[in-house]
């Protein structure tokens, strides 16, 4: 072989060689950044209609970031200790501005405060409904939660999922599980509703040892099953600065069979 010819042949080697690690470099910076792609979907988007079972969330609690209470929050907390149960609604003004929309119900006095980015914009007489004190607090959960974050800082890993086109959630999703219901739009948490547990069927859930679960047209329903059938309305109070409110009435109908939701 030529000098010549040897050197074209080492030249074409290095440009291969330069061209691989170029194209092994940017597949690299791809999969760290994690860039999505026109057929990118989120998880709950991913997810079926029905009962989820030992759903594994992909997120670490730990590392999490956790919502920091406003002072006028800090200071209801100290006076009253945390609510029995209460909503949250992510939302935006014309802006674009995004709004945190919190109403703490503490039925043990019969009262709920209304916050709107932590200020205090009503505080009015309730109905009490709770029977006990819900494990989650206003702090656990921020803006635009996935569902893996959310699941991840309940610690609760099975739940029911139903797609819904109601108005204030189109093409979303709305998960219901013990004590809580969520509702997504576009993969990111737009509500929530939090009761006691023991308040979502009106008494205490059964147990799956000693309690007979319902028979449904021959089906057994789970204990997990049970307090979540038939119809669930759920009422999300919107108030706003001015005293006035509105409702946002979402009604779930929840029906199983062997198959699992129908």
């Amino acid at each position: 072989m030529s000098v010549k010819r040897f050197l074209s042949v080492t030249n074409r080697i290095t440009r291969l060689a330069l061209l691989f690690c170029c194209l092994a470099g940017f597949s690299l910076l791809l999969s760290a950044c994690n860039l999505p792609t026109s057929s990118s979907t989120s998880a709950i988007d991913r997810l079926k209609d029905g009962l989820v079972e030992n759903y594994e969330p992909q997120a670490d609690p730990a590392s999490l970031p956790r919502y920091t209470l406003s002072p006028q929050q800090q200071e209801v907390l100290d006076s009253r200790g945390y609510p029995a149960r209460f909503t949250i609604l992510f939302s935006q003004d014309e802006a674009g501005t995004p709004i945190r929309q919190e109403t703490w119900y503490f039925d043990a006095n019969a009262t709920a405060v209304t916050f709107r980015d932590g200020i205090i914009v009503s505080e009015t007489a309730e109905t009490p409904v709770a029977a006990g004190l819900s494990p989650f607090t206003p702090e656990l959960f921020t803006a635009r939660m996935d569902i893996d974050q959310l699941l991840a800082v309940t610690g609760q890993y099975s739940f029911t999922i139903q797609s819904t086109n109601q108005s204030g959630l189109e093409e979303g999703k709305l998960i219901t599980l013990p004590g809580l219901t969520a509702g997504f739009e576009r993969g990111e948490l737009r509500f929530l509703e939090i009761v006691p547990a023991a308040d979502l069927a009106g008494e205490s859930p059964p147990s799956a040892s000693t309690a007979a679960p319902a028979a449904v047209s021959g089906y057994v329903l789970t204990a997990f099953e049970q307090p979540n059938s038939g119809s669930n309305t759920l009422n999300v109070t919107i108030k706003n600065p001015d005293g006035s409110s509105y409702q946002l009435p979402l009604t779930i109908q929840m029906d199983f069979d062997d198959s699992g939701l129908t």
